[in-house]
Parts: structure tokens; C-alpha cells; sequence
């Protein structure tokens, strides 16, 4: 009786840590980049983005050139890619050189990421757009089942300073729809 109780908790043990957990959060580049990688490895139909770009957003982009390489093969899968690029304004409207400045930026950062990719300009395997507005959280979404909430560092706002992976489809369907409303109907045509 004893033996077949061990043998029971020995297989729910096994199973529990078959579950993926609700929530995992790390800190510091290195630790971010691993997880994505990770993620992008059992990635399916679907990779949706939104990155935030800054004056500082050029010359870093060389350290991310990994995540970059990542994203580029999950698109080389036939999975479907896209990055929203947004700045980091407050809610009040821009004014037209500020966003004559941001839409320029933002060309750069495009340019920049083809270059590391060595893709041409005309590739259609990773799709990106410039969304004008603040979003108040970063996020990513994945396969529309998990949620990457990007924390932003208040030291060093250019950087990610750690990233809370849920595991909450619900949450994934309500930011994809915005997401994808965002995509469709509010970013800016350039």
C-alpha cells in the first residue's frame, strides 16, 4: 500500500513538471533574449511585436542582432511576423516636426534592421509598421496563447530591464484584437 502511494506522488511530481507555469519573469538582456529564443523555437502560426524606438534605438540595435536573427527564422518557418514600432511620446498630439523626427527614426531603424538581416528592402517575410502613439505597456504576443510584457528600465528607459511571460490565452485574444486594430486601422501609412 505504501509503495503504490510513493509510486502515485512520484507520477503526479513527474506531471507537475510537465505544467507550464502561469507566469515566469526575467531580468536583464541576456535572460530576455534566452527566453525569446526559446520561445520562438516552438512557435506555430503567429509573432506579433511592438517595439519602441528612441534616438539611443540605432546604436543598440547591433546588441539584439541575435533576437533579430530569431525572428527572422521564425518568419523563414512560414510563421506570420509582425513589428509594430512606436515612440515613446505622452498622450498629447505630436507636432509635425516632432513627428517629422519620429517617422525619420524610424526609417533609420528599418534600414538598420534589413542591413543586420541581410534582407532587401522588398522582403515581405518580416512586416512592420509605425504606430505614432504611446502605448502604456509593451507587449509581444505569441501564437495568440502568451503574453510578453516588456518592463521598461526607469534608470536607462532604452532598455528592457525584465520581461513577465503569461501564459493566459484570454489576455493573448484581447491584446492581439488591439493589437490588430492598431495594425489595420491606427498606425501611420509612411
Amino acid at each position: 500500500m505504501l509503495e503504490a502511494r510513493l509510486h502515485h506522488l512520484s507520477e503526479i511530481k513527474k506531471n507537475i513538471g510537465e505544467i507550464e507555469p502561469f507566469w515566469t519573469t526575467v531580468y536583464g538582456y541576456q535572460s530576455i533574449f534566452s527566453m525569446y529564443l526559446r520561445y520562438f523555437f516552438d512557435l506555430k502560426e503567429e509573432l506579433l511585436l511592438y517595439y519602441f524606438i528612441d534616438k539611443n534605438t540605432p546604436k543598440i540595435m547591433t546588441r539584439g542582432i541575435n533576437l533579430f536573427k530569431g525572428i527572422l527564422e521564425v518568419a523563414e518557418r512560414g510563421i506570420n511576423v509582425k513589428i509594430l514600432w512606436t515612440t515613446q511620446h505622452d498622450e498629447r498630439p505630436l507636432k509635425a516636426e516632432e513627428l517629422d523626427h519620429d517617422k525619420a527614426l524610424y526609417f533609420k531603424i528599418v534600414n538598420k534592421f534589413y542591413e543586420l538581416m541581410n534582407l532587401s528592402k522588398d522582403s515581405s517575410l518580416i512586416k512592420m509598421k509605425f504606430y505614432s502613439a504611446r502605448m502604456t505597456t509593451l507587449f509581444d504576443i505569441l501564437d495568440g496563447k502568451r503574453v510578453l510584457l516588456k518592463v521598461q528600465d526607469p534608470l536607462n528607459p532604452s532598455r528592457i530591464l525584465s520581461c513577465i511571460s503569461l501564459n493566459d490565452p484570454l489576455l493573448a485574444k484581447n491584446l492581439r484584437d488591439k493589437y490588430l486594430n492598431i495594425w489595420t486601422f491606427e498606425y501611420m501609412d509612411i
